[in-house]
């Protein structure tokens, strides 16, 4: 204990309520401008996460009332791609909300071929005018998302915060 740093000796002496009271007083900056975006970003990708999970429970919840409805795809396929999705997103968002290094590439991946699984099931299963119409609506709300999530974390700024 000699030649210690006083401060880091009164720290020591610290009960652990006081210690982690004291760390959340020294850890409650503003965030600065990358820090905002990516938490924005992080945002928006768990919400999408969260909104596929409810997607899965709503189909499963049909799935057991609406036995004899005829579809172009099963109650089992949207229960399970809606929570594969839902956990996928969900999972990246965490880590990129606790700037984790594997949580900005996760988003990366998961947002990038979330929107191409997005697409290939427009494709091959929508089939109601419905889909039909809103196909320009759907395709700029896309290049808007990938556009916001690769450009808030390609930004140099938002890179530097997940470096080991």
């Amino acid at each position: 204990m000699n030649g210690q740093d006083p401060a880091a000796k009164a720290v020591q002496q610290m009960s652990r309520s006081e210690r982690t009271h004291e760390e959340r007083q020294r850890a409650r900056r503003p965030l600065n401008t990358a820090e905002k975006a990516v938490a924005l970003v992080g945002l928006l990708v768990l919400g999408v996460g969260c909104a596929n999970l409810a997607k899965a429970g709503i189909a499963w919840r049909y799935a057991q009332r609406l036995t004899d409805v005829p579809m172009t795809v099963t109650w089992g396929y949207l229960v399970g791609v809606g929570a594969v999705w839902g956990a996928a997103l969900a999972t990246s968002a965490v880590g990129l909300l606790r700037f984790e290094p594997w949580g900005r590439i996760g988003t990366l991946a998961t947002s990038s071929l979330y929107q191409v699984y997005v697409w290939i099931d427009h494709v091959l299963f929508a089939v109601s005018d419905y889909a039909a119409e809103t196909w320009l609506w759907r395709a700029v709300l896309t290049m808007l998302f990938i556009s916001v999530v690769w450009g808030v974390l390609c930004w140099p700024a938002a890179r530097r915060l997940f470096r080991p």
